[in-house]
């Protein structure tokens, strides 16, 4: 004699909610070859998320927006620190507002430096304490920042910041 068994109220039979034993061997592969496949497709979505907001960065970075590269800005001033660095190489300049404002100090990127060591720069360039004059493309949103075009030297020497693609001297 069979006894059927009344389901809960809720619905769902006693012990419902714990897993019993496939007895199935061919439902019980199947069921084990589902978690890996979710596993793949889960690190497979998550590579692609991670090359895409890398990618995203990197366009980001070089896309050169922030700089007004139509209204160029020429700055004399002091050289307070020159970085020789991957991926760009920096200068940090004193710029006097007036004879009695306090100055400001600027920092201007450059490309990196094989581009600048191709226009004629090197490590030596430029030290704390030169009198230097500086074309810039200012930030366009009025920070002390910018992106180098050309120097002069205190020697008056001139030197491009360089270009991408520029072939060394022959």
């Amino acid at each position: 004699m069979f006894r059927e068994r009344t389901p809960l109220r809720s619905g769902f039979p006693p012990n419902a909610n714990r897993k019993s034993p496939v007895a199935n061997p061919t439902a019980k592969s199947m069921q084990s070859e589902r978690y890996p496949v979710k596993k793949s497709l889960r690190a497979s979505l998550g590579l692609m998320v991670g090359l895409l907001m890398f990618s995203v960065s990197m366009f980001a970075h070089h896309g050169g927006s922030e700089y007004d590269t139509q209204n160029l800005v020429t700055l004399k001033g002091t050289v307070t620190d020159f970085i020789w660095a991957n991926p760009h190489c920096q200068v940090f300049l004193d710029v006097k507002k007036d004879d009695a404002g306090k100055a400001v100090n600027w920092g201007i990127e450059t490309l990196a430096p094989a581009v600048l060591k191709r226009a004629g720069w090197s490590p030596e360039t430029l030290h704390p304490g030169d009198q230097i004059t500086i074309t810039i493309a200012p930030s366009k949103k009025g920070t002390p920042i910018g992106m180098i075009r050309k120097v002069v030297l205190p020697n008056g020497k001139e030197l491009s910041g360089g270009t991408i693609g520029e072939l060394p001297a022959q």
